[in-house]
């Protein structure tokens, strides 16, 4: 995702857990704590929190592994003590909420980019217990130095606005 940006192939990189570096600068960033994505009729949906244990008997969407490659979710997925039953591999969050909303499994997610959902009652966010508290960071980067384009910035400014609403969420 970096090399597109230092490539000047991108103006601008929105990304989970990546960090800027001496050519990139951090726009903004959020952090926001890893939780159960279920459908709202799922018994999970009716507590407050669940441990690892607790997801054990339900069936798992699960990233593929080039995303958990670069995930914080991949020591989580393939943690040994912990025989995931994984229903899907999927590559997208797109696809992932599909299949929760579908009602195939439950998936390990932060509640970010899923905020209308979870208003909605579509999905259901359920946070890990603390003994399993896992968070993510969502960051927009830009190349350090260069000077962004008038449109670049007013679209690094809606994302910036969008990711405040987030904040909201994950509160």
């Amino acid at each position: 995702v970096k090399s597109a940006l230092l490539a000047k192939d991108a103006d601008l990189v929105c990304a989970f857990d990546i960090s800027g570096t001496t050519r990139t600068e951090t726009v903004t960033s959020v952090k926001a704590p890893i939780g159960v994505i279920a459908h709202p009729d799922h018994v999970l949906a009716k507590r407050n929190s669940v441990s690892i244990s607790d997801c054990l008997e339900h069936p798992v969407i699960a990233p593929t592994q080039s995303w958990l490659n670069h995930s914080i979710l991949k020591d989580l997925i393939e943690n040994p003590n912990s025989p995931f039953q994984i229903a899907a591999r999927v590559e997208r969050i797109g696809m992932l909420r599909n299949l929760v909303l579908s009602k195939l499994g439950i998936a390990f997610l932060s509640p970010i980019g899923l905020r209308q959902d979870i208003l909605d009652r579509k999905l259901a966010w359920i946070p890990l217990s603390n003994a399993a508290r896992l968070q993510t960071t969502v960051s927009l980067l830009v190349p350090k130095g260069r000077i962004l384009a008038n449109y670049t910035r007013e679209l690094v400014d809606h994302l910036n606005d969008g990711l405040d609403a987030q904040r909201e969420v994950v509160s």
